[in-house]
């Protein structure tokens, strides 16, 4: 006679199959809500990013960082790095969206993971073109984009995107360039000058010419 309290073979195999349907039925959900809270985790590091910003702007009377200087090797020269080495970015991994598959790679190298500093991957976003750089090539000439006094001429600009990567070294450090990425479940995060976040879907395309970034537009 068999023991009340066992469970026989088809019992638990039963008990299996309901659970693997359970989970099968769940997974979804559950990564749909992770992929939504590192959504909104990337949102907050944008907008501390941004703030950084502006806390350089106050500093030096009004002028914004810019994306990338002439002299564009060295540390200072790259917006993120100018931002860290000067304390207005005390966390470095604010400056990387959760989603971002080569974020662990850059933070175990600290920065060089490549031979030169230029191409170190310093950060999942990239900064609006006309913060400045004035060296840009755009054959047939070079075309000036100067440092800009008055971060209130951004307010309503784009300021920051999560770039499409197109090579697997490195970022841009600055936009627009060409697609943004779609880590979120097919949505990028967009900021503002004002601060204010959009998710946009699609992958769109920004050109250099584009309205919401030139501040004068």
């Amino acid at each position: 006679m068999r023991n009340p309290k066992s469970f026989t073979l088809i019992e638990l195999l039963v008990v299996v199959a309901i659970i693997a349907v359970l989970a099968a039925l769940l997974l979804p959900a559950l990564t749909s809500a992770r992929a939504i809270a590192r959504r909104v985790v990337c949102q907050s590091n944008m907008r501390q990013v941004v703030n950084s910003l502006f806390y350089y702007a106050d500093d030096y009377n009004d002028w914004c960082p810019p994306a990338l200087e002439k002299n564009m090797v060295w540390g200072d020269s790259i917006w993120t790095m100018r931002l860290r080495h000067h304390g207005y970015i005390s966390t470095p991994q604010i400056l990387y969206c959760p989603e971002d598959p080569d974020a662990d790679d850059w933070k175990t190298h600290n920065g060089f993971n490549r031979s030169a500093y230029f191409w170190a991957h310093t950060s999942s976003y990239a900064l609006n073109v006309y913060f400045g750089i004035p060296y840009y090539e755009n054959p047939p000439g070079y075309v000036p984009f100067p440092w800009r006094k008055g971060f209130s001429k951004f307010n309503n600009k784009i300021v920051m995107v999560e770039p499409l990567i197109l090579k697997p070294d490195g970022t841009p450090f600055f936009m627009p360039h060409n697609f943004i990425n779609v880590w979120h479940l097919g949505y990028s995060n967009i900021v503002f000058g004002d601060g204010h976040i959009k998710s946009e879907t699609g992958g769109t395309n920004f050109g250099w010419a584009h309205p919401l970034f030139i501040p004068d537009n």
